[in-house]
């Protein structure tokens, strides 16, 4: 079992495992003791990430994140889906104080990039934007205990803005659903052809404006595996359960598809699954819903109707106006 963490300090994660890192930053924030101030820094592996009352099926194309292995996950704060990789960095600002210092905290960040030559401002949704301009470079997020906060937001420094893009776009749906959505932004990297900069350019920058050397303590959030609060926290994070199944009920409607002759028809999605079907699709109550599973139970039908192949791919975000 790995030492016990200070109270106050700059880590630097050694893994892009996205679950370990959100982890981490739970048991960070369940750990650290009054007056404690941590700044936990990360580079994931490609993921996206939504906030905890969102909804993935309106957030994110889910049939292009899974057939390109990147994860989708439920973190613990509110806030808007962000889309994690190389050339992302996120910033976990946690305090032994149960109120964020949201404005305080992105006026530090803002200074650390100061000497970085870059001219960086936040707005009253606690973004931050290159100045001058409108191009969103961080969102932030918050939660908060009785006795603790943290504030996390992502910094694009040289991110793949392509990508981004790609996985967060999709053609309008027509659903009934609760919960947060998104507001899009345009977004930029700091790093530019002008002004090359990397992750640990930027991490150096921080570090120091947090009191510390340019070089943080690494922390590996895999070494916490045997610590009963990280790892029940990494599990919950991983599972179906949490991701997909904790999406509040929602209820969405499809027409001209191929076949139905321009009929509407309605799905009800309860804890991640069809709970309510047309009576003629009624074999995909219980199905989960995304495109592979309403296809393989499409497949118990000798002659499956072309209509099911197009609403797979509707579900699944993968409609070709999206692209």
């Amino acid at each position: 079992m790995p030492e016990e963490i200070p109270n106050t300090g700059v880590y630097f994660s050694t893994s892009g495992n996205c679950a370990a890192n959100l982890a981490m930053e739970e048991f960070l924030l369940t750990s650290v003791g009054p007056g404690g101030e941590i700044l936990f820094l990360y580079e994931n592996d490609p993921a996206v990430v939504i906030g905890r009352f969102q909804n993935p099926w309106r957030e994110c194309r889910t049939g292009l994140a899974r057939r390109e292995s990147i994860g989708v996950y439920r973190r613990i704060s509110g806030g808007g889906t962000v889309v994690h990789g190389p050339g992302n960095l996120n910033i976990a600002m946690i305090s032994g104080t149960p109120r964020p210092e949201k404005r305080a905290n992105l006026d530090r960040v803002i200074r650390a990039l100061i000497p970085l030559g870059l001219n960086v401002v936040q707005n009253e949704r606690h973004d931050l934007l290159i100045h001058p301009g409108s191009f969103k470079v961080s969102g932030s997020a918050f939660r908060q205990t009785s006795n603790s906060s943290m504030h996390h937001a992502t910094l694009l420094v040289n991110a793949d803005l392509k990508t981004l893009k790609t996985l967060l776009k999709q053609s309008p749906r027509d659903m009934d659903a609760k919960g947060v959505l998104s507001q899009p932004s345009p977004v930029a990297n700091l790093s530019t052809p002008q002004n090359r900069l990397d992750i640990h350019s930027v991490v150096r920058a921080l570090s120091v404006e947090w009191g510390e050397p340019e070089s943080p303590a690494r922390l590996n959030p895999l070494e916490f595996s045997r610590v009963d609060t990280f790892s029940s926290s990494q599990a919950r994070l991983e599972s179906t359960e949490w991701t997909w199944e904790k999406t509040p009920q929602f209820s969405e409607r499809f027409k001209t598809l191929p076949g139905l002759d321009n009929q509407d028809i309605e799905f009800t999605i309860e804890g991640g699954r069809v709970s309510k079907a047309p009576d003629f699709a009624a074999f995909l109550v219980g199905v989960p819903y995304h495109g592979p599973d309403i296809l393989q139970a499409a497949r118990e039908y000798v002659d499956s109707p072309s209509w099911l192949e197009t609403l797979a791919r509707k579900v699944d975000g993968d409609d070709l106006l999206a692209l």
